[in-house]
This record gives C-alpha cells, structure tokens and sequence, in this order.
C-alpha cells in the first residue's frame, strides 16, 4: 500500500469527458437536422408529453399539466432489459443510487439520500398501484407484472406524508381489459440461471375482468465476478482511496480482488404469483381486488468478499400484498376512491457458522450444521380515501390515509430455544389528511399546484418476551406544504419552479425505546439507551428550478432541473455520565445514559439533465437515444460515528455523477436492438476496518453496459440479453461484488 499526501491523488482521466462530447453531438445534431424537415411520425415510441399517470396528484393527469419532475419507465423498456429485480430496472432507467447485495436484497435513494432497505424510515416512498408497497427490500417486488414504473423526483409528503423526502416510486401493475390475451415465456442463461414465466388477462363476461401471472427465476450455480474490466482499465479505477480524516491522509488500496473468481454460495430460488379481478357493479363503480405473493427458500447469501467462503449465510424470504379498492363518480366532476390494504414481509436466516476461541487467545471461524437463528416479520394495514373534484381543467384532491406498521422479531440458539431477540418488537402508524389543487390557468400556460397535509404519527414499543419492558408511546405531528409553478412560454418551452417540504419520520427506538445494556468488562454494570420522545422527525425543503426544451414533433426533449434541500433533525446519540452512583430497578450500576437529539441542518445540491431524441427520419424503423445525467454538487449529513462523535461527512453511498446512455433500435418487420450503459463516479462509505476512527473510503468509478436484440414473428419473440457486456468487476457496496458479463436467452409466445 501506497501512502499519499491529499494533494497527490490521481487525476481523472480526460476519456470519459471526450466520451461524453461525443454522446451529445451524436444525439443534438441530427435532432436539429430533423427539426428542420418535420414529418409526420406514426412511431409510438416518441416521447409523449401528453402520458396520463397518477403518481402526481393521486389520479389521472397528464404529465404535461404536472409541475412535478416525474419520469415513466414503460412495459416495453423493463421487457427489453432482461432484469428479475425492480431495484435494477430502476438504476438502468432512473438514475437512483443503490445499494445492492447478492441474495435478493436491494434498496435505492432518490435526490442525494442514502439508499436504504430493510427499514420503514426510508427517504424514498415504494408504492404499488398508488399505495404502500409493504416491503422494505426491492429485490422481493415482482417485475413480471409491472405495466409501467412512475418515479417522482423531488419531496412529496405534501400529498404522501412519511418517507416521501426525497422521492416517489409508484409501480403500477397491469389492469388487462376486453378481449382475452397473455404470454408464456421461458428463458435460460448464465450461472444456471433459468426462468419460467406465464401471465393472462382481460375480461370474463361483459362486467368481470381479471389478471394472473405466475412465474419461477433460478439460478442454480453460482456466479463469477468479472474480469474483462474493459472501461475500470480505461478509467484508471484499478484502487481505492482510503481518506483518514483525522490526518488528512490519503492511503491507496488495490481493488482488483476476486477478479474472474467465482463468488460460492449464491443461489437462490424465487417464485411469484400474482392475481386481480374487477367487478362492474354499474357505468359509474368498480371493485378492484388484487394481490401479489413472492417466496425465496434456501437463498445464499455470501458475506463480504474479505470473508472468503467462512461467513456465508442462509435465508427464506417471503412477501405478500393485497388491496380491495372501490373507484367511481358520485356525479360527472366528482371521483372517489376507497381502498384498503394488507401486507407482510418476513425473513428467516440461518446460522452456517461460528467463531471459535483458539489458546492464544484468538478466534477461527468454523462451519456448522446450519440452525435458523434470527426470524423478523413486518405486518401492514392501511386504508385510504381520496376524493377527486374537476372544475373544467382544475382538479382538486382531497384525502385521509391511516397506515400502520408492526414488526417484530424471535431470536433463537442452536438447540431451537427462543432467546432475548435484539430489539424490542413495535407498532408505528400513522393518520394523514390532505388536500392538494392542480390548476390550469392564462388559457392553459400557467399550471399551479399547491398541496398541504398534516400527519399524526405514533409510536409504540410493544411488551417483548424477556425484555421485560413496559409498553411506551410516543405521539409527533408534522405539517408540510408544497407549491409548483409551470409556465409555458411557448408550446415547446416551459420553465418550472417549485419549493416543497419532506419528512421521515424517526427512527421508533430513537423516539421510544429503552434498553439495559451490560458493560461486557464489568459484572452488574449496564449503560441505559433510552428514547427520546420529544425527538423530532428528520424533515427537508426543497427548491428547485428547472426548464423543458421540445423540438415541434416532440422527437427532442431537453430537461434540466437545479435542487437544494436543506434538511434537519436526522437523531444522533448523546451520551452523558451519571453524577455519583445511579442503580436500576435491578441493582445494576448504571455507567453511562445514551440518548438522542436532534441534528442542525445539512444541504443537498444536484443538477439533473436529460437528453431524448427520436433519430428515425422513416417508416420502416424508429431509432431512439437518451442521454442522462445526475449530479451532486454537496451532498452532506452530520452522523454520530462510532470513535469519533459528532460529525458533518458526505452522504455515503451517493456518487457524485450517475451519467445513463441507451439506445434502441425497433424495426417494423420484427427486428429490435438495444444497448444501455450507466457510469457511477465518487462514492464514499466508511471502512469498519479500523473502527477507532473515522476512514472513509472512495469507491472506485465504474461503467457497465447492458445489450439485447431479438426478433418478433407474429405471436413469437426470442430475444438475447447480455448484461454486463465488459465483464466488468464492480459493486454497488464494496465487499459485496455483482456478477460479470451473463447471457440469457429468452423465447416468449403471446396470445
């Protein structure tokens, strides 16, 4: 290892930046040149201005009367990436930041804050068909009956109260209607991966329709990491940076380990199933009811790449949703929709392995007969109600949402004896109402939004085998407006602005929790971590400005959009020390109290830029490209880090540039084509491998790259994915490394 003074860290290369030229004047010139000679064009791949979705208001609207900046990933585009998990459908299409690990599990972050799964403190809101999605792990949302993706960049608890800080992700799910039709596919590929896959739909008698798709994903070998790395060697990204911050020194660090090696315990099993039907009870109500079931047994989870093959683990996962809604109009200008919903997200892990004391005093890890050791489950009900008023081409939303959480969780030891789990079980719920007006003013060139909500929340820490523990509440409640301008000063150019506020709520133990922790040195001594409940929630405002550029057969869209959030109250631990000698109830001596506050604010910036194009000039086929680019200029949080205490750092996990490319070839007689690539640069993360002090490693930059093409014959379709096209090794969360270049070959039959 190589120690350098700060001032002496590698340049970046000048590559990507001529790369990146090259990208816009292939996309910018020949748009112009179209612009020049309209024509024309049948193509329904042409960006549509005009797309209804329901992620903006809650109902029906196109995305031009919207001032959000929303963006729709279409049913064509997730079929053509040849992906199994929503989580990477979004990090090709969206621009999220991610964190992903092999295993089925994955989560993503929107507008600079930390990707986040396997909590309900999240600062990006997953809905499924408009309400919650009841889990906390994208890998385990079904992608085989997605008809479209909307995402919302930017806070929204104006409309969707808690965790909407950053952004929303709506996942709407097929409503098949009129004719009988469906498909049946079936795929094979890489790592022994193969897939079986059938769905249907449409009506059953003149008032009764339905959907139902069921499906397998296997892979039954374990995967290789890369080792072609065409654009690491190109970037210069063969090591890392170690920044100790105490010092200011910058430590280099190989980062080609596990090159080409196979990653061993990485097979997993995965079904779904999936159902909705619809009853017409008259021309003005329906009643929906549908639901969808997703099951992993016996899922291989590594560990980090250091471990090797000692700390491998083992998981059954399950997740179901399901929601009965009730839509339809009271008069010609009133909408109303009832819906309730039930959820659950368990998980099963099992122990592979323990750590053993050697005589000097060290410790080997050795394998053993695996025993399930930890078992968590999180239940979720909900209801909503949202009433939709139309006054010529104004709308006005008004709602109530109550939403509640339990979770709890069994610890057991290897005889199959149930012990003290980690934390105490809890209910966390919530009552929101809302009203929100979307109007259209100066003959259609001024749309206004303005959004107000006030959520009642509620904490619970629930009485929890061996805790002990009486059951303790806590109650805040937080109002958050919003207010969204567009102004269209021509009919291809419109400037929009908007100021908005998001929250999260805390974290329930910060707020309501209460343990005796023993100090491991000293006999009946304990440290007390105790709740605060005056703590408030962590809640954002943000600005944001931007403009949209269309060419006048909208084949150009150019979009550009500047942000600042400023946010607080993300909790901190605080520790204070008992004046002379303080007893529990218990005799114990009482060392130290820990408790939580509040942080002062921190800021986010980030300039977000799009480039679409439609570059086909005839009917034969339809050529179309985008260029994307995210970018933060500060993205910051103060933390309590272990060792070192109160700290402003970077936000870990967000890359300072996620730069997209794809583009798509379709042609009329059956032939498609297609290549997407997405570069990540300037991650950091903090290395727990000295846990004295606070170092904060910089990730490496990475590019990959993704191809498909196939060809449709009537009622048939064989389509070849490669993901991974380089063979590039890389990870959204270093030790954690994804799988190198793969095939897939997949054959579809609709009817």
């Amino acid at each position: 290892m190589k120690i350098l003074a700060e001032s002496d860290s590698k340049q970046k290369p000048m590559i990507l930046k001529n790369t990146f030229k090259i990208f816009i004047t292939c996309l910018v010139i020949p748009s112009f040149a179209f612009t020049q000679n309209e024509q024309t064009d049948p193509n329904p791949k042409t960006v549509n201005l005009q797309e209804i979705v329901v992620i903006g208001t809650r109902s029906p609207e196109k995305t031009a009367n919207l001032t959000q900046k929303i963006q729709v990933i279409n049913k064509e585009s997730i079929k053509k990436m040849g992906v199994t998990d929503v989580t990477d459908i979004l990090k090709q299409a969206a621009g999220v930041d991610v964190v992903e690990y092999p295993g089925l599990l994955s989560g993503i972050g929107l507008r600079g804050f930390r990707p986040q799964n396997g909590t309900l403190n999240m600062k990006a809101l997953i809905l499924i068909d408009g309400r919650p999605a009841a889990s906390t792990n994208l890998a385990m949302i079904d992608v085989n009956n997605i008809e479209r993706i909307e995402v919302l960049s930017g806070p929204a608890s104006a409309i969707y109260g808690p965790q909407a800080m950053g952004g929303v992700i709506n996942i709407v799910t097929a409503h098949s209607k009129g004719t009988l039709k469906g498909n049946v596919s079936t795929s094979v590929g890489s790592f022994g991966t193969w897939g079986v896959d059938a769905s249907t739909g449409g009506n059953l008698t003149k008032n009764i329709d339905f959907d139902l798709s069921a499906g397998q994903q296997n892979q039954d070998r374990n995967y290789h990491l890369g080792s072609g790395n065409l654009f690491r060697n190109m970037l210069g990204q063969k090591s890392i940076e170690n920044h100790f911050t105490s010092t200011g020194v910058v430590q280099n660090m190989d980062d080609t380990r596990g090159d080409g090696a196979e990653r061993p315990n990485t097979t997993y099993i995965k079904r779904h199933l999936n159902g909705r039907v619809g009853l017409k009870i008259d021309e003005n109500w329906k009643l929906n009811l549908g639901g969808d079931y997703v099951w992993a047994d016996h899922v291989n989870t590594p560990g980090d790449l250091s471990d090797g093959i000692k700390k491998p683990a083992i998981k059954d996962i399950f997740r179901y949703s399901t929601d009965l809604s009730l839509e339809g109009k009271l008069n010609a200008n009133n909408n109303l929709t009832l819906k309730g919903f039930i959820g659950k997200e368990s998980e099963a892990d099992y122990n592979t392995y323990e750590d053993q004391l050697t005589p000097l005093y060290g410790s080997i890890t050795v394998p053993i007969t695996p025993y399930k050791s930890y078992a968590n489950s999180t239940k979720w009900t909900g209801l909503s109600i949202i009433d939709v008023l139309k006054s010529g081409n104004n709308s006005f939303t008004f709602g109530l949402d109550n939403q509640s959480a339990v979770f709890d969780s069994k610890v057991f030891d290897k005889t199959g004896t149930e012990t003290i789990t980690y934390n105490p079980d809890y209910n966390q719920s919530n009552t929101g109402i809302f009203a929100q007006g979307n109007l259209l003013m100066m003959n259609n060139k001024l749309v206004v939004t303005t959004g107000v909500r006030l959520d009642m929340m509620n904490y619970k820490i629930l009485t929890t085998k061996f805790f002990n523990n009486p059951e303790r509440k806590a109650d805040n409640q937080v109002f958050s407006p919003s207010l969204g301008l567009k102004y269209r000063l021509t009919n291809n150019f419109a400037l929009r602005a908007s100021i908005s506020k998001g929250y999260s709520p805390a974290d329930i133990y910060s707020i309501a929790g209460y343990n005796e922790q023993s100090v491991w040195n000293k006999i009946k001594h304990v440290g007390i971590i105790q709740g605060n409940p005056d703590l408030k929630n962590m809640e954002s405002v943000t600005t944001e400005a931007g403009f949209i550029l269309t060419s006048k057969n909208d084949k150009l869209r150019f979009e550009m959009t500047y942000f600042n959030t400023v946010y607080r109250n993300n909790a901190i631990e605080k520790m204070t020390f008992p004046v002379g000698t303080k007893l529990t109830a218990a005799g114990d001596t009482i060392d130290s109290y820990t408790s939580y506050i509040n942080a002062s604010k921190s800021l986010i910036q980030g300039l977000e830029t799009s480039i679409t194009d439609n570059l086909s000039g005839n009917e034969k086929y339809t050529l179309n490209a985008g260029l994307h680019w995210n970018h933060y200029f500060k993205a910051q949080q103060i933390a309590q880090e272990y060792g070192v205490g109160e700290i402003k750092e970077r936000m870990y996990n967000i890359a300072s540039n996620t730069v997209r490319f794809e583009l798509n070839l379709q042609c009329r007689k059956g032939f498609f084509a297609g290549i997407n690539a997405r570069y990540v640069s300037d991650r950091f993360d903090r290395n727990w491998d000295y846990w004295d002090q606070l170092v904060e490693t910089k990730y490496g930059d990475f590019i990959v790259m993704n191809f498909n093409t196939g060809y449709q014959l009537k009622n048939h379709q064989l389509t070849f994915f490669v993901n991974n096209l380089t063979d590039e090794n890389y990870y959204e969360k270093r030790g954690f490394n994804l799988p190198g270049r793969s095939f897939t070959l997949k054959y579809t039959y609709s009817f």
